[in-house]
Formats: C-alpha cells, structure tokens, sequence
C-alpha cells in the first residue's frame, strides 16, 4: 500500500497547475522558413511563415481596342493558372475548290501565368499567344494565321498591376489583388 502511495505522490508532483502568468515568448535564431515557427493572428489560425497562400490575378487582354479576354486567374507559389480558347469556323467566304481543312479559320487565344519565386521575391512567368486568320480583303486564298507571341517574368505585388505589350496591338494587364 505504501509503495501506491509513494507512486502516486511521484506522479502529482510533476502535475502543472494553473496561473495568470503570460504565455512563454518563443524567439527563433533563424529563418521562420528553417524553423518551423508558425505566427498567430488574433481570431484566425496559426500558419506557418513560409505557407503557400493563393491569390488573385485579374488579367485583361485586349488588342486594337478590342477586348479578346477579361477575367481573374488564381495563382500560388508554384503554382500555375492559364486560360486557352480556340474557335474554329467556316470562312466568310467560300471559295471554289477549296479544301475544308484548307479554308476553316482558326483564332486561339493562350495564357499561361507561372507563380515563381527566385533570390527571395515571388514572380510571375508570363506566357500569351495569339493566333488569328490572316489578313481579310485577300479573295479566296485558302490558308494563313498570323500569330503574336510574348514571354515576359514579371514581379506583381498586392496591389500592383503591370502592362505586357506585343505586337500587332496585343496588350496584357494583369492586377494582383
């Protein structure tokens, strides 16, 4: 009986009780990244300091004052987001002898955006392609498209919005929120 009692009075000295005292003040000697460390907010939950957090990209492509694509993209750090359309039709006009697969008219309009982050800083990989019909007033030539392609990286903080130009009057914008 008597050794219950001594085990049980080993187990109650190691017992925390509690105080008003703060909570302990963590100090990290490295990177929250290396650490592990995760902050607190008031009223939201714990995230680590390195987390990968998605934002929004509104992305606006226009070209000769005409609007090809309006719209908001999700990006997060290596993460990636695009937009692809393609329309394929007849050709207004239909000429003699042509071939179908010769004659079809083919407009796509591509977007790639590619979250990076390099020497410390979050970038964006831009990537847009437009391809339209060729050039219209030339009677019944049976195939052609013209197409206009960028590549760009640039840095998008919250906030910022930033202007790609290329040829033939094709224009990106892109806003981060």
């Amino acid at each position: 009986m008597f050794a219950i009692l001594a085990a049980f009075a080993i187990q109650s000295a190691g017992m925390v009780t509690s105080s008003n005292s703060p909570p302990p003040v963590i100090v990290a000697l490295e990177p929250t990244s290396q650490s592990g460390i995760t902050i607190a907010q008031p009223g939201r939950p714990a995230v680590a300091a390195d987390a990968v957090v998605p934002y929004l990209v509104d992305v606006a492509i226009t070209a000769d004052g005409q609007t090809l694509y309006k719209g908001t993209l999700r990006l997060a750090r290596a993460y990636s987001a695009s937009y692809n359309e393609t329309v394929q039709q007849a050709p207004a006009e239909i000429c003699p002898g042509a071939r179908t697969y010769e004659a079809t008219q083919r407009t796509n309009l591509g977007l790639g955006l590619n979250s990076q982050f390099l020497e410390n800083e979050e970038r964006i990989s831009v990537n847009l392609s437009w391809v339209r019909p060729r050039v219209s007033g030339v009677a019944c030539r049976f195939s052609g498209a013209r197409t206009v392609q960028v590549s760009d990286t640039v840095t998008l903080k919250p906030g910022e919005s930033v202007v790609i130009k290329g040829d033939a009057g094709l224009q990106l914008t892109l806003s981060r929120r």
